[in-house]
């Protein structure tokens, strides 16, 4: 398998779901940017955009530190700019704009554990003069005296990879400003992470082929490699592809199995989402069992310490009644543990087989050091995906993701014959809301209204910020009747809420105007659902807001486009 390819398509779709992110907010930023703050425009996000995923694409992530500093000169009015790189130890001099004379010695320093757990407090934009007690005093009076009035650090987890130092014309304080360094940071700091991911998968490779090579050698020595490396290692650059966690986590599961030798065996985790329902990985295990395991999931989290390995004959202290350990006895389960998993979560896993629990735990120690990282980067991916999909304001999904639900919903319901809602709700007088309060109570409103809508939707529901003020409803499996049920309960709900905000009192009213419209009756076609739906909320709005409609023929009218 070529890593190279593989890493340069990792970064990319990484780089791109991140400025993704970056695009929208800004979107929301430029609506409410004061009047010092620069322009800017989706043309020359686009334009940068386009440009970061040219270098990805060719492999050139060293590019990408290039283009965070053309950012900041072109788009952020950086006059002056010093990059300091980590490496070896210190944080030398990387990239100069601006600047003549720069002493490179006076300017570099060693990188302390105690200052780097200073600079790591720093997560946003920051002025200079509040590493006065932090930088060596050289460092500082040298920085300083190059008139570089703030820095950002670049960070990712517990690693530093270097410190922005810049001179702009922009205040301090400017949002675009604020917001555009940090995200530009966490871009830079995934690629220098990726980066040193690659080699170490490099290295990894050659340790995979040389499992491999084994295939030719005596079934002793085929024996010995894979128990060094564990069922699942032979199967790793597959593996790697795998980015997300409910395929990955059965896979490497099922390779634990193999290399302990389990002949029965229940694995459970959270599955770390909003519902966090719990994930099984069963083998050989009777359907009460299961059952009895799934309901005290966490009861036997909490009576056992992470890592340590409770055999159930010995012990009868785990919170179970005498019927339910009877039932797990009877399913053949002797031992029990508590793995740690990503985001400081723990999983369970039960078992019986004939290796002892001393080479169990060995298995298992050699398993959280090399399966964990798969899960960890396969989980992180996921989260960055998820920003992607996500409106930065109210915490609801976003347009792009809301028009790909509609798709895979309108599919569905073609295929198995169902009916199909769409919503489309828009906040009234919201724009006088923003001209009489300000912006913040129109923020505080949207969000708002967007913790009211999760609250009063199904699991199955689909809610999405639509654009501005207008948000999107997928409601599978309803009719016209419960449709119209639906907005009339959440429209009188809406108007019976308070809203506080800055400049708004605590009192503060707001309401509502909804459309819908239902596949198949209204549209057989996802374009054709939208503009029904649209039509029904433009009818509520024009006779006064605050009112639900559901379409009707007679709503379209000729040469009328939103």
């Amino acid at each position: 398998m070529d890593y190279l390819n593989f890493m340069a398509e990792k970064v990319l779709i990484i780089v791109l779901a991140l400025l993704v992110v970056i695009l929208a907010t800004l979107i929301i930023i430029r609506k409410i940017r004061d009047r010092r703050t620069i322009p800017l425009r989706e043309d020359a996000i686009n334009e940068l955009l386009s440009a970061i995923a040219n270098n990805i694409r060719e492999g050139a992530v060293q590019d990408i530190a290039g283009r965070v500093s053309n950012i900041l000169k072109k788009f952020l009015g950086c006059e002056r700019i010093l990059f300091l790189r980590y490496y070896k130890g210190r944080l030398e001099v990387n990239y100069l704009h601006g600047l003549i004379r720069v002493d490179r010695a006076a300017v570099s320093f060693k990188l302390t554990p105690e200052i780097q757990g200073h600079l790591k407090k720093f997560s946003h934009l920051e002025r200079t003069g509040n590493l006065r007690k932090i930088l060596p005093d050289l460092t500082l009076k040298t920085i300083e005296a190059l008139e570089m009035s703030a820095f950002f650090p670049v960070f990712l987890r517990e690693n530093l990879y270097g410190v922005y130092f810049i001179k702009t014309s922009l205040p301090l304080d400017d949002r675009s400003l604020k917001f555009l360094s940090t995200a530009l940071a966490f871009n830079l700091s995934a690629a220098y992470h990726i980066g040193i991911q690659e080699q170490q998968l490099k290295k990894f490779e050659e340790r995979v082929r040389a499992l491999q090579s084994s295939r030719d050698k005596s079934s002793a020595t085929k024996a010995a490699a894979l128990e060094d490396g564990g069922e699942y290692r032979t199967e790793m650059p597959r593996l790697l592809r795998i980015k997300n966690c409910e395929k990955l986590v059965p896979e490497l599961i099922a390779g634990l199995r193999k290399d302990c030798g389990f002949s029965k065996m229940a694995f459970y985790v959270t599955s770390g989402k909003v519902d966090d329902v719990v994930f099984a990985v069963n083998w050989n295990l009777p359907e009460e069992t299961d059952r009895i395991l799934r309901g005290q999931y966490d009861s036997l989290l909490a009576a056992v310490k992470p890592e340590t390995i409770v055999d159930f004959k010995d012990n009868n202290n785990l919170g179970l009644d005498a019927a339910e350990s009877k039932a797990i006895k009877s399913g053949s389960l002797r031992y029990l543990t508590a793995l740690s998993w990503v985001e400081d979560r723990r999983a369970l896993l039960l078992w019986n087989g004939e290796k002892s629990p001393e080479e169990v735990a060995v298995k298992l120690r050699r398993f959280r050091m090399e399966a964990m990282p798969l899960i960890e980067n396969a989980y992180h991916f996921e989260q960055i995906e998820a920003l992607s999909y996500t409106d930065g304001l109210t915490g609801l999904h976003n347009f792009r993701y809301f028009h790909r639900r509609l798709e895979e919903e309108m599919q569905r319901a073609k295929r198995y014959h169902r009916t199909l809602a769409l919503m489309i709700l828009d906040i009234d007088n919201l724009k006088s809301i923003n001209d009489r309060f300000g912006h913040l109570a129109g923020d505080a409103i949207l969000k708002a209204f967007g913790k009211i809508l999760t609250k009063s939707v199904r699991a199955i529901d689909v809610a999405s910020r639509y654009g501005g003020d207008e948000f999107c409803l997928i409601i599978p499996e309803a009719d016209r009747d419960k449709a119209l049920l639906f907005m009339e309960r959440f429209r009188v709900k809406i108007a019976s809420e308070h809203a506080a905000g800055e400049g708004i009192s605590s009192d503060f009213k707001f309401s509502v105007s909804i459309g819908a419209a239902v596949y198949p009756e209204d549209a057989e076609e996802i374009d054709e659902l939208i503009n029904a739906a649209d039509m029904a909320l433009l009818q509520a709005k024009e006779e006064g807001g605050n009112l639900s409609r559901m379409y009707q023929p007679d709503y379209r009218r000729p040469g009328y486009s939103r």
